[in-house]
């Protein structure tokens, strides 16, 4: 069998629109420029910082290139108020790191004009996107040693009295006795959520299997490390075509 491409991240992501006050690096020195504070000789960095009144938002933060000294911050997300003090220690994210706000996972991305940049998951795609939104979830268990680690399958999930209808494709995440169910399309969770857990079926999905979704006919995979993810078989008709003219 063909081992089929991961799917982009931007074929998994979208834009976080105005959910941001400054969604880039290129954003936060365009804003601290408004603001006349001398963006020559300084570095931006996208960081969880620790306030003197112990809060921990997630902040663009504006340091002086020689001293390191904090000039200004902007938070990220809009709707977030404004920390009531000024940050006293914080922590870089790294390019490709999520973070959850809200009910929403994001990643870090990094682009050559924008530099630094947030875009916010709408397709769980891969077993390493599913154990992030997890690990962030209220009801992630603490991890001590490796046999702690969660099972992440993907199934086909039905109503009880729908057995011939999908209601979505979901991650099916298992540790001990405790279950998590994660749509793998995000536009897929209202629906999902409207269903009570006792009135779910769910069908295992192995690595071959297809399904379709808005129009796509998607594969089941697994990568070096067997762990699950999907992928749109377009990809394969698009190399095929290419090969033959």
């Amino acid at each position: 069998m063909i081992k089929l491409a991961k799917m982009p991240l931007r074929d998994c992501t979208i834009s976080v629109g105005d959910k941001c006050t400054c969604a880039s690096q290129l954003e936060a020195q365009y804003m601290a420029a408004k603001a006349h504070i001398n963006i020559d000789g300084t570095h931006t960095k996208l960081m969880l910082v620790n306030t003197f009144e112990n809060e921990h938002p997630l902040c663009w933060c504006v340091f002086g290139e020689e001293n390191n000294e904090l000039r200004a911050f902007f938070n990220l997300f809009r709707e977030d108020p404004m920390p009531r003090s000024l940050p006293q220690s914080g922590r870089q994210l790294e390019e490709g790191e999520y973070f959850r706000h809200g009910n929403d996972v994001y990643i870090t991305c990094h682009d050559e004009n924008l530099g630094q940049y947030v875009r916010q998951l709408s397709v769980f795609a891969t077993a390493q996107d599913a154990d992030a939104a997890y690990h962030m979830s209220d009801s992630a268990a603490e991890i001590k040693s490796p046999e702690d680690y969660p099972d992440y399958y993907l199934v086909r999930l039905t109503e009880v009295d729908k057995p011939n209808q999908t209601l979505c494709i979901s991650w099916y995440i298992s540790r001990e006795n405790h279950l998590m169910l994660l749509p793998v399309f995000n536009e897929d969770y209202p629906e999902f959520k409207a269903v009570h857990r006792n009135n779910l079926n769910w069908e295992f999905l192995r690595t071959g299997e297809t399904f379709e979704h808005n129009g796509c006919t998607y594969q089941v995979c697994e990568d070096d490390n067997e762990d699950y993810y999907i992928a749109p078989l377009y990809q394969t008709h698009l190399k095929f075509a290419i090969r033959n003219p």
